[in-house]
């Protein structure tokens, strides 16, 4: 189901944790602009725009989450409507980088979604949820990815085995957001 996957897009089963990369422990926000070009590799849109809250929190035990809020993805596949979601909820992964590369496996997930469709007059919002269960197989930002990462300071920038899996370039935050 298309929705299905737009929702996809982070984690591996690896093996036993190494010691957590100092760099990558903290908060990022996506950037917008990654997260919109990510966005059209797996949905197929020509026009997406995101906007909102979607942070990135990793432990220096390697427990992770990502933490969606009122996040917004309005976009548009040749040919249809434009379709509007707002997204609320989040995942908790266990996250494994060393030696500039990353793994990661799904431990939890509970992501609420309204989608609506403006330019279709009187169709009324449709409301998902979706679990760690509704993306069993499926790789993408909520299920599975892999890849090598640098970092620095300010900005966490991922490269995923499997192009358009994650957004790839995210910016520090402070830890409350």
């Amino acid at each position: 189901m298309f929705y299905r996957l737009i929702i996809a897009s982070a984690c591996l089963a690896s093996p036993a944790f190494s010691e957590m990369d100092p760099c990558v422990v903290g908060s990022w926000r996506v950037d917008p602009e990654s997260f919109e070009m990510q966005f059209k590799q797996v949905s197929g849109a020509e026009e997406a725009f995101i906007e909102g809250g979607l942070v990135m929190s990793v432990g220096a035990d390697g427990q992770s989450r990502f933490t969606l809020n009122d996040l917004l993805i309005s976009s548009r596949v040749a040919g249809q409507p434009r379709t509007v979601m707002f997204l609320n909820g989040g995942s908790a992964f266990s996250l494994d980088p060393q030696d500039q590369i990353f793994i990661s496996i799904l431990d939890h997930m509970q992501i609420s979604v309204e989608v609506h469709i403006p330019d279709l007059a009187g169709i009324p919002p449709m409301e998902m949820t979706f679990t760690e269960d509704d993306l069993e197989g499926v790789s993408g930002m909520f299920a599975t990815a892999s890849g090598t990462y640098t970092c620095n300071e300010n900005e966490l920038v991922l490269l995923p085995e499997e192009e358009g899996s994650i957004p790839y370039i995210w910016y520090r935050t402070e830890p409350e957001e």
